[in-house]
């Protein structure tokens, strides 16, 4: 059974990236959209957790898996953010 999470939208801006509130002050969703390409990208940005990031990445196959998508992972080492 999947758990349901309560998003949280930040108010809209004319900008191309929307940021969305998870619940966590160690992680939350950005939305991107390229029109002049056509693309879309969902992003999970980890701030200064390393162990956070390590622990999904630890889960990396079954998540990919999930999402039926490959995902491109950011450690960030020299960053206090990964995505």
């Amino acid at each position: 059974m999947k758990q349901q999470i309560k998003l949280h939208l930040q108010k809209s801006y004319p900008r191309h990236w929307s940021n969305i509130s998870i619940g966590s002050s160690d992680a939350h969703i950005a939305l991107t959209i390229n029109s002049r390409e056509g693309t879309y990208g969902i992003e999970i940005y980890i701030t200064d957790n390393k162990a956070l990031y390590k622990e999904l990445f630890n889960q990396k196959d079954s998540i990919e898996t999930e999402l039926k998508e490959k995902a491109d992972w950011m450690g960030l080492p020299k960053k206090r953010q990964a995505g």
